[in-house]
């Protein structure tokens, strides 16, 4: 067996001398070697050894430049934005009618249009009361309330909740007023709807579950 001197260092502190590539190297990149048990002045004696063979006496087999394990993998990215519409086909032959492209997103909700005749009294300085407890309700049940400065439970003005705070009134309506689903989901918005000066609101936690009859 031969060994060829190729590198020394100081160990806790010191300079590569030199390095080389061959026989020390494994197909795998690795590179092998032996490091002295003894030091000589603070200093250790580092060998490159060829693969297969084993280190001499007084010596300990070391390797490095070995690949870690791979870490987890990181959460998904979110949802990239839609792409622009292709350009429109061709016309079919003998003047056929091509085929329907498929539908584009949905644009964004319009404004709230004003209240329809006969809806006097409805709609002005509404749902001003802010969130508030009272007696008991059942979950998901809207109420209405004459007092502008609280009411019992949530106005029911379309904001966003988060479905961990509210798991049961969201297993009950769940993205049907809006929201992903996924993180939060939207109350119905009745602010177009209540009669002047007072507020909708909505029954969100510590009341009753509802059940079937």
């Amino acid at each position: 067996m031969v060994l060829l001197v190729v590198a020394m260092m100081t160990v806790g502190g010191g300079a590569a001398l030199a390095a080389v590539t061959g026989g020390p190297v494994d197909s795998a990149g690795v590179i092998h070697g032996c490091i002295s048990n003894h030091s000589f002045r603070g200093t250790h004696t580092l060998v490159l050894q060829d693969v297969g063979t084993n280190c001499p006496g007084s010596t300990t087999a070391i390797t490095w430049n070995q690949t870690g394990r791979a870490g987890p993998a990181g959460p998904a990215g979110p949802t990239g934005l839609t792409g622009p519409a292709g350009p429109a086909g061709p016309a079919g032959p003998m003047g056929l009618t091509g085929l329907t492209g498929p539908a584009g997103p949905a644009g964004p909700a319009g404004p709230q249009g004003p209240a329809g005749p006969g809806l006097t009294g409805v709609g002005t300085d509404t749902q001003k009361a802010s969130a508030g407890s009272g007696a008991p309700c059942t979950i998901g049940d809207v109420m209405l309330s004459a007092s502008q400065l609280q009411a019992n439970g949530m106005p029911a003005d379309g904001q966003l909740l988060p479905i961990s705070d509210y798991t049961a009134l969201f297993s009950l309506i769940r993205t049907t007023y809006g929201g992903d689903g996924v993180t939060n989901f939207a109350l119905p918005n009745l602010t177009g709807l209540a009669p002047d000066h007072m507020t909708y609101s909505i029954c969100v936690t510590g009341g009753y579950y509802p059940t079937a009859s």
